[in-house]
């Protein structure tokens, strides 16, 4: 133990065995959660005993999956493996295992012939470490969640997820009428510029716009576009929504909220478009991709497949998804400079924050959230069926998905800012809760 270093030492040992190989450390990925439920495991002071950490995590909190995911860095502020026993360690292996299960009145027997793994695990604050001792031992079980990773830098420019500020149901299923996938799912959303309205389409076309006054979500408009599977866009300088379905021939067409009419569209199409509209990411008529200056000019961009974009607010990048990939683009040349996130699976959908600092990539299962500057990952959210479409509103307060779902496509709102301290954790807590832990 190192408690002016905040790092304590721990050996996790493999008491019950599971279908599963061990090949590599027992924790795979990057998931602190584990050691905040293990070191608690023992701070706890329902039955006495226990220390400050067990004082400040009830045993409510810590049962509780979404706030153990949404907490754990304010606690584990990294963990490093750094040795590994009895690995790799196979099938064969667990059947020439001795019976380990009974004990021997103190511990388990043949320790030296279990896999284990030692780790390093450094904490935000001493006091989570008060209440443990060298030799101390206990059982404990272990499962895979998706614990936040975020720094206390992170904290104002990312929502809480858990849970939405707003969910709703945008498009509602209709059985007995035949609802089509289309008709329920979907097909992208986009908020407007001013963070007024927020702008919500299906794939068979069907236009809802949502009126954002404080926290309240107002339904203002319904209305058909016919425009099949579209993606949403506003315009800069107007309350104008644009659905534009893909392709150079594709149909696109235009409402003005404010107005409440239909307007004339955009002739041209896009992928992408800067916040004040001087760079366009567009398909050209032979299928592959060129970004338009506000002069007209047209540089090619040497990717096979655009699967998604998105500008920063300043318009100096773009990010680019290529089916799993991410790439940054400077639009003014179309060089391509990294690639700075890698999905496990499709991109559907990306957007960078209002600062250029955060992405949020929506693949065919999850809601990724990473900062750009190291590439790190830092909040995973499942969704369901899949989410299809993310925006930030411009001026940082929301963080928008919605999903495909076979009960109507539903749509989440995330505040943006959350507690940076354990303290402002607390007082939150109490503001909406009272003093009750």
């Amino acid at each position: 133990m190192a408690p002016d270093q905040r790092r304590v030492r721990l050996r996790v040992i493999v008491t019950y065995y599971d279908n599963e190989d061990y090949n590599d450390a027992l924790l795979e990925g990057d998931d602190p959660s584990f050691f905040l439920r293990v070191l608690w495991d023992q701070a706890d002071t329902g039955f006495g005993g226990g220390g400050p950490l067990g004082e400040v995590v009830s045993a409510r909190k810590i049962c509780d999956e979404d706030w153990v995911d949404s907490n754990t860095w304010l606690f584990i502020e990294r963990y490093e493996a750094l040795a590994s026993r009895n690995v790799p360690f196979t099938k064969e292996d667990r059947t020439n295992l001795p019976t380990i299960y009974s004990t021997d009145g103190d511990w388990f027997t043949d320790e030296e012939r279990l896999v284990s793994t030692d780790y390093d695990v450094w904490v935000t604050d001493p006091r989570w470490l008060a209440h443990l001792s060298p030799g101390q031992r206990w059982t404990t079980t272990a499962y895979p969640t998706e614990a936040d990773r975020l720094r206390a830098v992170d904290a104002p420019y990312l929502p809480d997820p858990r849970p939405p500020a707003a969910e709703f149901t945008v498009f509602a299923v209709d059985y007995d009428g035949g609802d089509s996938d289309e008709t329920r799912t979907a097909s992208g959303l986009a908020m407007s510029p001013d963070g007024r309205w927020l702008a919500v389409a299906s794939g068979a076309g069907e236009l809802v716009v949502y009126e954002v006054p404080g926290r309240k979500w107002v339904e203002r408009l319904r209305q058909h576009s016919g425009v099949r599977a579209p993606s949403v866009d506003w315009l800069p300088d107007r309350p104008v929504v644009v659905l534009q379905s893909s392709g150079p021939g594709a149909p696109s067409w235009a409402y003005d909220v404010e107005a409440r009419a239909v307007v004339a569209a955009d002739a041209d199409r896009w992928l992408a478009r800067s916040a004040d509209g001087r760079y366009r990411l567009i398909t050209m008529a032979d299928g592959r991709f060129a970004i338009r200056d506000g002069d007209g000019v047209q540089r090619p961009l040497a990717v096979d497949r655009v699967a998604a974009a998105t500008f920063t607010l300043d318009g100096s990048r773009v990010y680019v998804a290529t089916d799993d990939t991410v790439l940054t683009v400077d639009p003014s040349t179309c060089t391509i400079a990294e690639a700075v996130y890698a999905g496990y699976r499709r991109l559907r959908s990306i957007a960078v924050d209002r600062s250029g600092s955060y992405l949020a990539a929506c693949d065919s299962n999850w809601l990724t959230l990473l900062r750009l500057a190291d590439g790190e990952t830092l909040m995973r959210l499942r969704f369901g069926w899949g989410p299809v479409a993310v925006d930030w509103s411009s001026d940082g307060r929301w963080l928008m998905a919605t999903e495909i779902s076979n009960r109507g496509g539903k749509t989440r709102c995330f505040q943006v800012g959350r507690p940076a301290t354990l303290p402002d954790l607390e007082a939150a807590h109490q503001a909406r809760h009272g003093r009750r832990r």
